[in-house]
């Protein structure tokens, strides 16, 4: 149901004006700023292609203790890029390195992901000219709550997604109840959706037909957003257990 980024990305490309690239040297440069908590030794700034998706190009850049405010200028070839570009920036606060080459699946849940510019929902950009002066905040705000797991669940998906648009962070995948924590979030709009081996709820409706609207501040911290799953997996009764149960 929720998007991760490079899926919502190529969905999205669908109703995206597609630029006339013509093969040629581009730059996009500007500066990400973060006034959050968390230290990183390295940043990274990407350009997606969204028809891909796969990074175009990608800068590594020393980090440190915030406030940071880092310049970045990344220089690509634009040749076979008929689609906008997604320009984003991830915050290695784990320390364990980051895969350029994909974003799916190479965010933890520790890591701090933000893109262009600086909105829940990303601006997409024509890959066609260079950019200069592309300056864009890392998100600060976060969510925490309790997963709460049914009778014989053993994992959970779990995703923030801002509202109305359904763009979404990667997903989270626990493994055990407890606490949670989705952080990088930008201010604005945002549901929770849960995802089990036996259903999914959002936060404030099971059904995710009216989730419960969060609406963060920059650098808030919301509480009390705990998912509990009830779904259980069916059991096959035999004719036997039946006579059993109703002597």
């Amino acid at each position: 149901m929720r998007l991760d980024l490079p899926k919502a990305a190529t969905c999205l490309l669908a109703v995206l004006t597609a630029s006339s690239a013509i093969a040629a040297p581009v730059s996009f440069s500007g500066t990400v700023t973060y006034a959050g908590s968390y230290t990183a030794d390295s940043l990274y700034v990407a350009v997606v292609d969204t028809a891909g998706p796969a990074t175009i190009a990608f800068q590594v850049l020393p980090a440190g203790t915030p406030p940071l405010s880092i310049p970045f200028s990344i220089h690509f070839d634009n040749a076979g890029r008929t689609g906008p570009v997604l320009l984003a920036a991830v915050l290695d606060v784990d320390h364990t390195g980051f895969d350029p080459d994909s974003l799916d699946g190479a965010i933890t849940k520790a890591d701090v992901l933000g893109w262009y510019a600086g909105n829940p929902d990303p601006a997409f950009l024509d890959a066609s000219v260079s950019r200069t002066g592309l300056n864009f905040p890392l998100p600060t705000a976060e969510i925490h709550g309790d997963l709460v797991f049914a009778i014989g669940q053993t994992w959970a998906d779990v995703e923030a997604f801002s509202i109305p648009n359904d763009w979404s962070p990667p997903t989270q995948k626990v493994s055990a109840p407890g606490p949670y924590a989705i952080i990088g979030l930008y201010a604005g709009n945002w549901g929770v959706y849960g995802a089990g081996p036996y259903g999914s709820l959002c936060y404030g409706d099971p059904a995710c037909v009216q989730p419960t609207v969060l609406t963060l501040a920059d650098g808030e911290v919301r509480a009390g957003i705990d998912l509990v799953f009830t779904e259980t997996a069916a059991v096959p009764i035999s004719w036997g257990r039946i006579k059993e149960l109703y002597r």
